[in-house]
């Protein structure tokens, strides 16, 4: 009989056991409440993170919006077209016209005639010539005669063509734009380009008097763009060698060293060569007030922190 009362005991303890184990796996699986209210959102490689609600609802796939400081608060690329069929940055969409909002809030726009583009992903929204009103920089390809960079700004309310430089003179030749900066300390902007980046590229340096680009000085063997690439960045404008005036840093035409040079009056002077490891590709990232990071081909970075 005592045997019995144990084996009894023993078959209750177990019962207990397991109903108190059930109990305890249904309050875990319940959810715990929250006291904030949250959206998860797995975004897919290359894709924007915030929502394109947010970008004017016709700029172009995979464009930037440009932003300024005076009377153009955004400007964006629009009216995609295949009309010419290149593909430099990728695909063989390329842009029809220019969008700006004005700092009263209208939208205005300019549409380029059907024998060219905006071969470009990125308005470039600057007061060039100082006299307290925007300018937008593009680069305009034309079916016959190649790139060009235009100047585009407001003007008695309505945006126009102000200048460009002289077509490269055959379809199929690009540019791609460095930036914008003082790079002689004169206290004046100065417009980089890098002609023909992939074919042995050159780079030049304009001046806008507010009316005309004049073409300054020129380097050869450069590079500023992986064709096939959307990435317009490969060249930097920093201050590398310290005298508080902006250098401009871009790579070689193999891509495979970085080239430094400081621009006077007189010419350029190429003050720094840098080896890489593998060939640059993609964006550079300036971090200041004096490092560089380069992007290059196999995945790996290279950081460099100029003294």
């Amino acid at each position: 009989m005592k045997r019995s009362r144990m084996s009894e005991s023993s078959r209750w303890y177990r019962s207990v056991r397991c109903l108190a184990l059930a109990i305890f796996a249904v309050i875990c699986a319940t959810p715990v409440p929250t006291l904030a209210q949250f959206r998860v959102l797995i975004i897919p490689p290359g894709e924007p993170a915030l929502a394109s609600s947010v970008l004017p609802r016709d700029v172009l796939p995979d464009s930037h919006v440009g932003h300024g400081a005076n009377d153009i608060v955004q400007a964006w690329l629009a009216m995609p077209t295949t009309r010419y069929a290149h593909g430099i940055l990728g695909d063989k969409i390329e842009a029809g016209a220019l969008r700006v909002k004005t700092r009263a809030g209208a939208v205005l726009s300019y549409v380029l005639p059907l024998d060219s583009v905006f071969e470009d992903l990125i308005p470039r929204v600057h007061d060039i010539d100082g006299d307290s009103r925007d300018e937008v920089l593009l680069v305009r390809s034309r079916l016959q005669s190649g790139s060009s960079l235009m100047a585009l700004g407001i003007r008695d309310g309505k945006l126009v063509p102000i200048a460009e430089t002289e077509p490269i003179g055959r379809e199929g030749l690009w540019m791609n734009p460095v930036g914008v900066a003082d790079i002689d300390g004169d206290g004046r902007l100065e417009v980089l380009v890098v002609l023909t980046p992939h074919i042995g590229g050159t780079l030049v340096e304009y001046s806008f008097d507010g009316a005309v680009f004049k073409k300054g000085h020129s380097v050869d063997g450069v590079s500023n763009h992986v064709a096939g690439s959307r990435d317009q960045g490969m060249s930097a404008l920093m201050d590398v060698n310290g005298d508080g005036i902006a250098d401009v840093v871009v790579p070689a035409a193999d891509r495979l060293s970085i080239r430094a040079f400081a621009f006077d009056e007189k010419r350029p002077l190429e003050f720094t060569r840098i080896g890489l490891p593998a060939r640059a590709s993609g964006n550079f990232v300036v971090i200041p007030p004096n490092t560089l990071l380069v992007p290059l081909e196999d995945g790996r970075r290279m950081r460099i922190d100029w003294r």
